[in-house]
């Protein structure tokens, strides 16, 4: 089975890290990645795997941003890899306040959380299946 975790900065940090090198996982961040940004590289893209688990829409949150626009682009790059037959885990967004007050951040993330939740069938998992 092959297997890609795939997200912002965080898997960035991660991927450089040797204890975590595998020849069953790929590790592939991109630094500062919008859920944008994660749709339209041709590296992502282009992945081969069976299953993906998702870290992504932390970078989309800023004092402007929709919760639903978010979460309608996180379902987007989950239909791409689902189209390739691949089964697709989104993870929690983590916190990180980024240009917006932590308290508006938080607001948004939470909407976004539940937003999401409530966009796949297995709201528990989030699991690949969009509504």
């Amino acid at each position: 089975m092959r297997f890609a975790i795939v997200g912002h900065s965080f898997i960035a940090r991660m991927a450089g890290n040797s204890l975590l090198q595998s020849d069953d996982v790929q590790l592939i961040g991109i630094r500062g990645a919008t859920t944008r940004i994660l749709l339209l590289s041709k590296k992502i893209r282009d992945l081969d795997v069976d299953r993906v688990f998702l870290q992504i829409g932390g970078n989309d949150i800023g004092p402007t941003s929709d919760p639903d626009d978010i979460v309608s682009d996180i379902g987007d790059v989950v239909a791409m890899f689902v189209e390739k037959v691949c089964r697709v885990i989104v993870g929690s967004l983590r916190y990180r306040p980024r240009h917006t007050s932590p308290e508006k951040y938080e607001i948004r993330r939470t909407r976004i959380q539940h937003l999401t939740a409530a966009a796949f069938k297995d709201g528990v998992h989030l699991t690949q299946t969009l509504h």
